[in-house]
């Protein structure tokens, strides 16, 4: 579960799927056979299912509500495919308060 990844940073690695507008998106924390592809770095809901997003912000959205923010970016190239890289940092417990009360 995303919630219960305790790390300070991570990083969502996003690729476009083939013959869609969604966005196959991967969470990249520094656990074992974290290769672009490995099946513990897709993104599921509560039942199990994949989750697939309609940009990179989507999934920045996404992450925002399990308490990261967005820190930096870069984007790769390779065999016509583009991969999108966002590094993301856990929010501070009095970030996350002070947006409870906005």
């Amino acid at each position: 579960m995303i919630k219960d990844i305790d790390v300070k940073y991570i990083e969502i690695v996003g690729t476009p799927r083939t013959i869609s507008n969604k966005m196959n998106v991967e969470i990249q924390f520094g656990q074992e056979g974290n290769l672009v592809g490995a099946q513990n770095t897709k993104i599921k809901d509560s039942d199990g299912s994949r989750i697939f997003f309609n940009s990179m912000v989507d999934a920045l959205n996404f992450m925002d509500k399990y308490g990261y923010k967005y820190l930096d970016s870069y984007i790769t190239s390779a065999n016509e495919t583009t991969t999108y890289h966002y590094i993301l940092i856990k929010k501070r417990e009095e970030e996350i308060v002070s947006e409870n009360y906005e």
